[in-house]
C-alpha cells in the first residue's frame, strides 16, 4: 500500500496561492501531477518531490502546508516508466556533506496475529522495561480467573489476583498481567480465563514476536512523546537527540532539515540492540553542532512498520 495525503494532520491545504491563481487544481494536485509526468521516478520519490514543493509553495503565503505519506511497499514502483538499464534512476537530490548516510533497516512486519473466530478471544499489549516483558491481557468478559502457558504443552499457570473488585463480579479481579525475560524468544502464549458462570473458556493462542513487539512498543512511546524528540538550543548551539537514540529500534531513518520544513539529511544512530534495547551506547554521539547557525531543526522519522512521522519542528 501506498497512500499520500494533500497535507500533515491538523494541517489545512491549499486549494489556490491566491485571489489571482487561476491554475483550476488546488496546490497539492497541481504538484502531483506534474510528478506523476516525470519518468524515472519511483512513488517514494514522487512523493518527496511534491512535498518539497507544496511546502515551498505554502510558505510563500505564510502558510503551512506538508502533504505525508505512507509506504508499506517491498520494491519500486514505477508509474511512468523505469529507468533503463543504462541510465540511473533519478533520485531526490540530499545533501549529505554534514551528515552520513546510514543503510535502510527492513520493514518489520508488526501485524498481531489473528484472533480466532471467537470474538471473546483475549488480545495482549506488550511493554518492554530494563528487566523484560510486561504482558497485559484484555478480556471482554469478566473473568473469575486467568491462567497461561507458554507453548502448546505444560502446565497452565494462575496470574493471580489484585486487591481490587471487580463490580460487574463482586469479587476480587484477577491480575490480568505476566512477566517475560528480557530474552524470550519468539513463542505463543495459550491464555484461557473462567467465566461468571465457572465455564473454562479458552485456551486462545496469542503470538508473541519479540522483535515486533519492541518496535510496536518503542513506536508508541514516540508517538505520546514527540515534543521530546530532539533538545535544541542553549548557549552551546548544539542539538540533542538522546531521546531517539533510547528509542531507536522503532525507528528505520532519521531526516533532519535545518532552517527548512522539509527534512533532507539523514542522522545516523547506532544499532539497535534487542538485549538492551534502550540503553545509550557509550560510544554513541548523543548531540551535533548546529551547521551555519541555524536557527530551525526539522525532523522526520520513517518507522520499522514502514509508516512516517509527521513533520515536526523545533526552534531556539
Amino acid at each position: 500500500m501506498f497512500s499520500i495525503f494533500s497535507a500533515g494532520p491538523r494541517q489545512t491545504a491549499l486549494d489556490r496561492l491566491s485571489n489571482n491563481d487561476t491554475d483550476p487544481n488546488s496546490v497539492f494536485t497541481r504538484t502531483f501531477i506534474k510528478e506523476l509526468q516525470e519518468p524515472s521516478l519511483n512513488l517514494v520519490q514522487i512523493a518527496q518531490r511534491t512535498r518539497r514543493t507544496v511546502s515551498e509553495l505554502a510558505d510563500t503565503v505564510k502558510h503551512r502546508q506538508v502533504p505525508v505519506y505512507f509506504d508499506q511497499m517491498v520494491d519500486d514502483v514505477f508509474l511512468n516508466g523505469q529507468a533503463k538499464s543504462n541510465e540511473p534512476v533519478q533520485a531526490t537530490t540530499v545533501p549529505t556533506a554534514q551528515l552520513p548516510k546510514v543503510a535502510a533497516l527492513p520493514p518489520v512486519n508488526t501485524s498481531p496475529l489473528p484472533t480466532p473466530d471467537n470474538p471473546n478471544a483475549p488480545i495482549a499489549s506488550f511493554s518492554r522495561h530494563n528487566g523484560g516483558w510486561t504482558v497485559v491481557f484484555s478480556i471482554v468478559d469478566p473473568a473469575l480467573g486467568i491462567s497461561w502457558r507458554k507453548g502448546d504443552s505444560g502446565d497452565f499457570r494462575e496470574t493471580g489476583f489484585m486487591d481490587t473488585l471487580d463490580p460487574r463480579t463482586r469479587k476480587r479481579l484477577p491480575n490480568p498481567s505476566i512477566q517475560l525475560n528480557a530474552d524470550e524468544p519468539a513463542t505463543t502464549l495459550q491464555v484461557r480465563y473462567i467465566d461468571v458462570t465457572g465455564e473454562m473458556q479458552g485456551p486462545f493462542p496469542i503470538r508473541f514476536d519479540p522483535e515486533a513487539a519492541l518496535v510496536r512498543d518503542q513506536r508508541k512511546i514516540l508517538d505520546m512523546t514527540a515534543s521530546n524528540w530532539l533538545e535544541f538550543g542553549g548557549s552551546n548551539g548544539l542539538l540533542y537527540y538522546t531521546h531517539l537514540i533510547s528509542y531507536r529500534c522503532a525507528i528505520r531513518e532519521v531526516k533532519l532539515g535545518f532552517d527548512t520544513s522539509v527534512p533532507d539529511q539523514v542522522l545516523k544512530l547506532p544499532p539497535c540492540n534487542q538485549r538492551d534495547p534502550m540503553a545509550v551506547p557509550s560510544n554513541a554521539p548523543i548531540y551535533m553542532k548546529v551547521p551555519g547557525g541555524a536557527r530551525s531543526v526539522s525532523v522526520e522519522l520513517q518507522f520499522r512498520d514502514g509508516s512516517v512521522s509527521e513533520i515536526r519542528t523545533f526552534r531556539k
